[in-house]
């Protein structure tokens, strides 16, 4: 999706951000020519990184953050195979505890000494329980991002220029509203981009962000 700036939008909100609570104001000052110029996000990346932050376009102006891996829809149902040896810890090589799991767990319908059942996809409702807990709040690409941003020194909330002036946001959500367990950290305004990834340099993380 593209990232391009409306040059209407930037010189309306351009003139307020001339600094930023963790961007130096020359890099600020290059980050809106760079705007300017080419009506996109400079982004100044280091050149070696081991973690890729991921800023996935939401709506004008608002990001939301994976780690490693671009945000997207919820991933397939994955296979009884991997559910049990990744959610259970159970060695799908022994067929007797494979059988022992089954029926301890009253799927009996799988407790059969043909384990063929093995590669077929786990069922619905247990996947979807999964998703709903512990994929949105610790495994997916959105809750990594808000564990590992909510764990440096950034702050939570508005960025703003010297004069106080608001340009923007990077919030970190813990479930949004009653109803939703989606963990996810976001940013609002351009601007709050090249702050953090200048940042993230700044504090030493070896991190890109790419958008």
């Amino acid at each position: 999706m593209s990232t391009k700036l409306s040059r209407r939008h930037f010189i309306i909100s351009g003139a307020a951000a001339l600094g930023a609570c963790f961007l130096p104001i020359d890099i600020l000052r290059r980050a809106r020519q760079y705007q300017l110029d080419n009506d996109d996000i400079l982004i100044e990346a280091p050149e070696t990184f081991r973690h890729t932050l991921y800023a996935n376009y939401q709506d004008d102006g608002v990001w939301q953050f994976s780690l490693d891996q671009p945000g997207g829809d919820f991933p397939d149902a994955k296979s009884w195979k991997w559910w049990l040896k990744r959610r259970e810890h159970i060695d799908v090589t022994n067929p007797r505890k494979v059988t022992d799991w089954a029926e301890d767990n009253e799927h009996y319908r799988l407790s059969t000494t043909n384990h063929s059942w093995l590669d077929d996809p786990v069922d619905e409702d247990l996947w979807g329980n999964y998703i709903e807990w512990d994929y949105a709040i610790r495994e997916s690409p959105e809750a990594r991002a808000l564990s590992y941003l909510s764990g440096l020194d950034l702050g939570n909330g508005p960025v703003s220029d010297p004069s106080g002036r608001e340009i923007g946001r990077l919030d970190y959500y813990f479930g949004p509203h009653p109803g939703s367990n989606w963990h996810f950290a976001q940013a609002e305004g351009e601007l709050v981009l090249p702050a953090l990834q200048h940042r993230l340099r700044e504090l030493g993380e070896s991190t890109k962000l790419e958008i």
